[in-house]
Parts: C-alpha cells; sequence; structure tokens
C-alpha cells in the first residue's frame, strides 16, 4: 500500500513521462498489462482529487510561473513541510526601495517650509536637482522635464503646480531596484534678500513692467488674466477710500484683501516672468540689523537697483527704476482725487509722481525707531490666542508702522510741527482728517483744474467757516472724535503750551495734508506695498499649522476681529450717503460691521483658484480663510517658522519660560 505522497509522485510522473515504465515501483512491463496500468491510473487520479477535496493541502500547478514572489517548477505545495522531492527554485529576488532627494539652488537640504509643510514641496519651474541615494546608474521618468535621464544625478522641471506628481527612477543593472518620490509644486515665494542677483532682478524686472504695461496693453501681450498695476491700485483704493466706510482695513477682512489682492498680483507677473512670485520683506529683520531711525537709509531694500531713495529730499521718487514712476489719470474710474488722479479723494496732492517721506507733520519715523521688530512678532505671536487678535495685530502693530514710515504726512501749518513732536500719534491727524470725511464734516473738492494752485485745492470743514456757529460745530466734531483720537490725554495741555485752541485743532484735522502714497488708500501706488503683506501672512500661517498639529491647539479661529477704544481707524461706523446730493447734506453713521469684513460676505478678487478648487470664483471670507494654507494655495513661503531677527532665529517659544512673552499693550 502506498502512501499518499507516494501515490501523488507516481501520478506526476505519469503525467510528466507517460513513455515511462512503472518498474521502480513494483511493477512488470508486458503488453497485457497497459490496460490494468490505465485502470490504476485513473484509480490514483480518483484517489489524488479526493483527498485534495478532503484536505485542501496540495496545489498541482502545471507550469512555471511567478507567484507570491516564488517561482515553481512543476507544483507546489502549501503546507510547512514540503516533500523532499519537491523541485522548487530559490526565492526570486524582492525589490528592493531607494530613497530619492529633491533640492533646488534654495533649498539644498530639507524641504521648503522646513519641517512644517506635510509633504515634499518643490518650486514650479525652477531646475530641480534629483538624487537616488545610490550611486549606480539609474534611468529617471515621471511627471517633470527632465535635462538629462541616465545617472544617480538628475535635474528636472516641474512645469505644472499640484499635489500629486511623481517621479520614478530604476537602476539599469538591476530592474529590481526602485526608487521614487512624490512631491507637491508650488510657486515659492522668498525673502528678497534671500535670492539670488538674478532671481531678484527677474521679480523687480517683471513688477517694473507691471507699472508700466497698461491694462489694455497687457490684455493683448499677456491674455485676459492679466492685472496691471493700475488695475490692483484702483482695486485697493475703491474698496479703502469708500465713503461709508473701510472695505479692506480695521476689522476681520483684512488679511484675506490683502492676500487675496498680493495672490493676483503674482499671477499677473507669472504672465510676465513664468520663474517669479510675489516675494515679500521681512522687515523685523531690519529691526534687529538697523536698531536706529536711519535704518531705511542702511537696508537694501531702498537701494537705487530695488526700490529707490525710503525719502527723497524734494519728496519725489527720482532714483533708480522707479524713478518718476506716474500716477495714472482716474477721473470718471471710480475715485480719485480733485486732480483726477489715482489717489485717495482727501488726498488732494497734485503733483503726478510716486512720493515718500520718512517725517509726520516733521515727527521722523511717526516716532517708531525701527520697523516693527521680532520682539513685537514674537510677543504677539505668543501672547494672542485667536485670529481676532492676530487680525488686529497685523493690521496694526505689526505692518501698519510700514505705511507709515515710508509714506509720510506733510502740508500741515508749521504752528502744528511742535505740538506733533509732543504727542504719541502724529499720525492720527491724517486718519483723524479721513474720519471726519467720512462722516461728512471734512469736504474735498471734486474738481480742481490742473493750473489751479496747490493752496486753493484743499480739503475743509464748511461747518467751522460760519462764525454764527462756531462753538456749536467745533463742540459736534470734537465730540464725533472723542472716542476715537488716541491723543485724549495729552492735547489739552499740548494746545494750551502752544496758545492753540480746540477750534485750531478742529481746522487743521479737517485740511487732512498730503501722505506720501503708501500712507493712503492708494497705498499700492508704492511698489514696496507688494512686498509687506506676504510676511503678515506667513506670521498667520505659522500660527494654524501649529494649531494643525497640535503643536498650539488653543489658538480659536473664530471670525472676528480684537477692536479697542482710541482707535481713530477703528471707528466700527458705517456712514449712509444715499440720502445727500451734490450740494450738501450730511450722511447718516451708525455702529456697524464694514461690508467686505463678515464671514459671509463676499470678496471682489477675480481670477483666483485654490487647488482643490481650479474654477475661478468669488469667495466669502470663510470660504477663502478655511483655504488659505499650504496644499490649497497655489504658493508657499520658503519658511514660516525661520525668523532670523529673532533670537534663535524664531518667534515660537514657551511662555512660561520667556520673560519677553509679556502681553502687548
Amino acid at each position: 500500500i502506498m502512501s499518499d505522497e507516494e501515490e501523488l509522485f507516481l501520478f506526476r510522473d505519469s503525467l510528466s513521462n507517460p513513455s515511462a515504465n512503472f518498474e521502480e515501483y513494483g511493477e512488470e512491463e508486458d503488453k497485457s498489462s497497459i490496460g490494468a496500468k490505465r485502470k490504476r491510473c485513473q484509480y490514483l487520479f480518483s484517489v489524488f482529487v479526493l483527498l485534495l477535496g478532503l484536505f485542501g493541502a496540495p496545489a498541482i500547478l502545471f507550469r512555471g510561473r511567478e507567484q507570491d514572489g516564488m517561482l515553481l517548477e512543476e507544483y507546489w505545495w502549501n503546507q510547512d513541510d514540503k516533500p523532499a522531492r519537491a523541485k522548487i527554485r530559490p526565492d526570486k529576488p524582492q525589490v528592493k526601495h531607494y530613497s530619492i532627494t529633491a533640492a533646488s539652488a534654495y533649498e539644498r537640504s530639507g524641504s521648503i517650509g522646513a519641517d512644517l509643510y506635510d509633504g515634499v514641496f518643490v518650486p514650479v519651474n525652477t531646475p530641480i536637482t534629483l538624487t537616488v541615494n545610490d550611486a549606480s546608474e539609474w534611468e529617471w521618468e515621471g511627471d517633470a522635464m527632465f535635462e538629462n535621464t541616465k545617472g544617480s544625478v538628475v535635474k528636472a522641471t516641474f512645469v505644472e503646480i499640484g499635489n500629486n506628481f511623481e517621479i520614478r527612477a530604476t537602476s539599469r543593472k538591476n530592474k529590481n531596484e526602485k526608487a521614487s518620490l512624490q512631491v507637491k509644486t508650488r510657486v515659492v515665494r522668498r525673502e528678497l534678500r534671500t535670492l539670488t542677483h538674478e532671481d531678484r532682478e527677474n521679480y523687480l524686472s517683471a513688477l517694473h513692467l507691471l507699472y508700466a504695461t497698461s491694462q489694455q496693453e497687457g490684455l493683448k501681450t499677456f491674455g485676459p488674466n492679466y492685472k496691471s498695476a493700475d488695475y490692483l491700485i484702483r482695486e485697493h483704493l475703491n474698496g479703502a477710500s469708500a465713503k461709508e466706510c473701510d472695505h479692506y482695513h480695521d476689522d476681520a477682512g483684512m488679511m484675506n484683501h490683502h492676500i487675496g489682492i498680493t495672490w493676483q498680483l503674482e499671477n499677473s507677473l507669472r504672465l510676465i516672468d513664468a520663474s517669479t512670485a510675489a516675494h515679500y520683506w521681512d522687515y523685523s529683520l531690519d529691526a534687529a540689523l538697523y536698531p536706529t531711525t536711519a535704518w531705511a537709509t542702511q537696508t537694501s531694500i531702498f537701494k537705487k537697483e530695488w526700490f529707490g531713495d525710503a525719502s527723497p529730499s524734494d519728496k519725489i521718487v527720482t532714483n533708480g527704476r522707479w524713478g518718476y514712476t506716474k500716477i495714472a489719470s482716474a477721473r470718471g474710474e471710480g475715485y480719485s482725487n480733485a486732480y483726477g488722479l489715482l489717489r485717495s479723494p482727501w488726498n488732494t496732492n497734485k503733483i503726478p509722481f510716486l512720493m515718500r517721506h520718512n517725517r509726520t507733520l516733521g515727527v521722523l519715523t511717526d516716532a517708531y525707531a525701527t520697523p516693527p521688530s521680532c520682539d513685537e512678532f514674537a510677543r504677539w505671536f505668543n501672547s494672542a490666542s485667536s485670529l481676532a487678535e492676530f487680525n488686529f495685530a497685523l493690521n496694526g502693530a505689526l505692518h501698519g508702522p510700514i505705511h507709515i514710515m515710508i509714506g509720510g504726512l506733510w502740508s500741515f501749518g508749521s504752528r502744528w510741527l511742535p505740538v506733533a513732536k509732543k504727542l504719541d500719534y502724529p499720525d492720527a491727524f491724517l486718519l483723524l482728517g479721513k474720519f471726519l470725511w467720512r462722516q461728512g464734516y471734512t469736504r474735498c473738492p471734486d474738481t480742481c483744474s490742473a493750473d489751479t494752485p496747490q493752496a486753493d485745492c484743499l480739503c475743509a470743514c464748511p461747518a467751522l467757516t460760519h462764525q454764527s456757529d462756531l462753538d456749536n460745530a467745533t463742540s459736534k466734531i470734537l465730540d464725533t472724535l472723542n472716542n476715537f483720537d488716541p491723543n485724549y490725554r495729552k492735547l489739552p495741555q499740548v494746545l494750551q503750551q502752544h496758545s492753540l485752541t480746540h477750534l485750531d485743532y478742529a481746522s487743521e484735522l479737517c485740511h487732512v495734508g498730503h501722505p506720501g502714497d503708501m500712507f493712503t488708500s492708494a497705498s499700492p501706488q508704492d511698489p514696496t506695498f507688494w512686498i509687506v503683506h506676504g510676511n503678515a501672512e506667513r506670521f498667520l500661517q505659522y500660527a494654524r499649522i501649529l494649531k494643525q498639529k497640535n503643536i498650539r491647539p488653543q489658538f480659536n479661529e473664530s471670525w472676528g476681529y480684537a477692536h479697542i477704544p482710541h482707535n481713530p481707524s477703528d471707528t466700527g461706523i458705517i456712514c449712509d450717503w444715499s440720502a445727500t446730493t451734490a450740494s450738501g447734506g450730511m450722511p447718516t453713521c451708525k455702529p456697524g460691521t464694514c461690508p467686505g469684513h463678515n464671514e459671509d460676505d463676499l470678496l471682489p478678487f477675480e481670477g483666483l483658484a485654490f487647488l482643490d478648487d481650479p474654477e475661478p470664483r468669488l469667495y466669502t471670507n470663510a470660504e477663502f480663510y478655511a483655504r488659505s494654507l499650504p496644499d490649497y494655495l497655489p504658493y508657499v513661503y520658503d519658511f514660516v517658522s525661520y525668523w532670523p531677527g529673532c533670537q534663535g532665529d524664531d518667534i515660537f517659544f514657551d511662555l512660561s519660560s520667556s520673560p519677553a512673552a509679556a502681553a502687548p499693550v
């Protein structure tokens, strides 16, 4: 009696060699036994099928094939105790995986965004060096344009923006050695001073061309998505200088509006030069490097080759590529000043060129010693616990001073210069004057001819010209200002010291004065506008990413803004001018949230599309904020956690151990 294994081997041999005799198994070979052999074969096959059905142990394969990584000659035995006569070849070598690293001229090691961004981000339209961690010869393929496809190190360029691009490499010596890398491609915004000379020149040249090319010319040359500098200036001006309220600043929508308009600029820049981006200026570094009021004369930003003089002697930028940058005519196209220039209505300055001044009513850099420092950024970052507080800080303390220090303010009576030096907030003269304009007290000329002298084209308060009602008019104006004047504590004493009255003060505020373009609602007239807000965005992004990673879970992202009293720009008042006429009348003003700052308000920016929503459309504040993160935006920042002006190069620290973490005031 044969065992099961012997019967199976006998069956196998009969199939593989039908002419073989059965003598080795004890059978005699003669012609008369052929029928018996056939019956025995049939019997053994039946036994085999029965055993296979009962125990499911053996599985017979009749051809060699790959299965589960093992090449089998004729059959395999899936029990642990394989028979000695089973002919099984050695295991096929497993696929060996290698890693690929990606590096650009900037990220020689590590990824964009340091270790805070999830995944490997690489810059689009920029040569990338790809390296396999093995010196063998490799063959490359994938979602990029390769300069060469052979070797352990190759160069490639990604030409599309997205989240799911793959690079693959296979060893030319051993096809079982492979490497792959998943990447996310983005436009990368960098600190201006870290750019190579070539990349910085490409950016500045593209930006200058944007200012020199009209909307009509740009549409013909660069396509339907082009938006000229004048288009973007007008977009900002119409929103920020609206008579009813400021739709861009001093409330919860401030960051969304400036992220949106800077994104529009970037899209136009990349139509001119696809290799560039909306790069940024980390001015907290300047506060560390040049800790005096002379910082603007020392920083590279205001070199002639970059953005020109920070404070020209006659206030007109005359040197470098931005010398005599023209202010466009805009009469009849939304808001403009009395001379028809694309400026704020209360800025009656007739000089049609870009202007800057480093003094506010004669006070150097508006009494700020330096730009907002890294210590200030760090204090706010670590003590503010909500989006509302971040919005307030980024609207004011951490970004507003830059606009004032570059723009400046002049054209006030000389007797007010010593007054301003004794007040804490010289800039309040402009902000309060603008508030009186919205309230209907200050009226500015609608039209002044080009030959009208500047002195004859100024804003004023008509109510203060009627002698019979001066006291009442002055009282109304001062009552209006009472809750918003940040100088209210010192003002009475300072006026008395200089033999000035409250009527004098109110009258001077009504003149508004002439601010430099950066200190107005037409601030994009100054090209430095475009490098300021990226620093604010990466500051906010940093806090949001830390919350996502549960490092800072307490950060409250509820929509809001932290309003404070005695803030001349943050009044929380909306004025309805619908009942007034061209000849006069006062608007109806009441507390409220300016449209554009509510969570469900639509933002005005056309042509923007997030990666998860590729068709451009208008977004609400809530939708826009939710997507303003690296996985959804077509751009990223080189770093969000690297702040070289800070001790330790970071603004995030343990509150319990740092004395610098005192809450801002």
